[in-house]
């Protein structure tokens, strides 16, 4: 048997498009997209990727809206707004987005150097299953009924949700500012260390930080470890009463003073945000020897204080976990000035930006100068909102067209008024 000439070799290549459209040319479809998607990533990276991606896809759903209403019978559009497409699309993005969901973020962002939601490697795919939905939609929105409005209600909330969340990974402008007592502070840092004017200005007023309880720990010394020592944590926070036991000593504390300041080598509580806790504490080992003194964690401007327990351990106090931190801040924005407080997990909003309460001086504590803030602005949100609201709207509607159909209503509505008439 001769081998097969070039053009039998294409003739064969083209008749897996000129038959019947299906799965298997679905599935080359988005395999071959997720490939060129992870390439383009590779090679251009996420500098290629941003919002003006929206203007061809728009252009792009507008063409596959137009031609399923303009070339309804063709075999192409049947495809592409077919269950075959669908299914394959859907089942592709759901694949690329469980790798999302079990991978740490840290891990892609350091391999395809963006997150995978604003990548080329999700983002083809996903055109596909949006091209998908605009061809379906636009196929049933007319004759408009009761059925064809339900359908196009949730599909079209779906199409307009993954516009909005595309529109959202690209377009998210995420910034940092430090907000500083006595300065009006309007510029904000990128991710990638670039300045931003902010249409505001933010000052710092007060910055109140709130912690658990201290803890005891037992120091050994460990030439091997990393710091000199090993910790032995004790557990449970410390307090005036509190009884720990370690492998070789009875703790009791006997005082303890949230705030206080070291005179003379006795600890008094005093009311300072620079202040540090301390505990006088008894400790008693197993083979009877008592000792008392003053245990600290210190603070930025008070050294801390330990308790000896022979020549190479000690008792010491850990610093204390922050529990809550806040800032008050003044905003001023076209002249006019407000005061508002922000909080961990409670964000203000200024006009179209989101700001975040995200660090301060570790070292200072209390006594923090600055307080950085996150400020998120985030444009695709309110789409995706409206995306989610008229596919809700959809479900209820077909939930109630389910269990009332509209036929059947208006036949009921009928019969009723003929018997009245009666």
């Amino acid at each position: 048997m001769s081998a097969a000439s070039p053009r039998e070799k294409l003739a064969e290549s083209a008749g897996f498009w000129a038959g019947e459209l299906g799965y298997r040319q679905a599935t080359l479809v988005l395999v071959t997209s997720a490939l060129l998607g992870g390439f383009l990533q590779a090679t251009a990276g996420a500098r290629a990727v941003g919002v003006w991606l929206m203007w061809p896809a728009g252009v792009a759903i507008v063409a596959c809206a137009l031609g399923a209403r303009l070339c309804a019978k063709s075999r192409l559009v049947a495809w592409l707004g077919g269950v075959e497409m669908a299914v394959t699309s859907i089942a592709a993005v759901a694949l690329i987005a469980l790798v999302g969901a079990v991978v740490p973020q840290s891990q892609i962002e350091k391999r395809l150097g963006a997150s995978l939601w604003s990548s080329w490697l999700f983002l083809l795919p996903m055109s596909w299953l949006s091209a998908c939905l605009a061809t379906v939609t636009s196929k049933r929105i007319w004759p408009l009924n009761w059925r064809n409005f339900c359908f196009t209600l949730s599909h079209l909330g779906l199409l307009i949700a993954i516009l909005g969340g595309a529109w959202s990974s690209l377009g998210l402008q995420r910034l940092r500012i430090m907000a500083v007592q006595s300065q009006d502070t309007s510029s904000a840092e990128q991710m990638d260390g670039g300045r931003v004017r902010l249409p505001f200005s933010v000052r710092l007023r007060s910055f109140e930080l709130k912690t658990f309880p201290p803890t005891l720990a037992i120091a050994t010394m460990d030439k091997t470890a990393s710091e000199g020592y090993r910790l032995q944590p004790l557990a449970g926070f410390v307090k005036a009463g509190t009884q720990v036991t370690s492998d070789a000593e009875s703790i009791k504390v006997l005082k303890f003073f949230p705030q206080a300041a070291n005179v003379g080598g006795v600890w008094h509580p005093v009311a300072m945000k620079s202040a540090a806790p301390a505990a006088y504490v008894e400790v008693l080992s197993k083979k009877g020897e008592l000792n008392r003194g003053w245990v600290s964690c210190g603070s930025s401007v008070t050294p801390g204080d330990l308790v000896a327990l022979g020549n190479t351990r000690a008792l010491v106090m850990t610093p204390p976990r922050p529990r809550s931190f806040q800032s008050l801040i003044t905003l001023k924005e076209g002249g006019r000035l407000r005061e508002a407080r922000v909080e961990v997990n409670e964000p203000i909003s200024v006009g179209a930006y989101r700001l975040y309460q995200l660090s301060y001086d570790e070292q200072a504590g209390a006594d923090s100068a600055y307080s950085i803030l996150e400020i998120v602005k985030d444009r695709g949100l309110p789409v995706v909102y409206t995306g989610v609201f008229l596919m809700l709207g959809g479900a209820l509607l077909m939930i109630w067209n389910g269990v009332v159909p509209p036929e059947k209503a208006v036949a009921a509505s009928a019969a009723g008024v003929q018997e009245r008439a009666l």
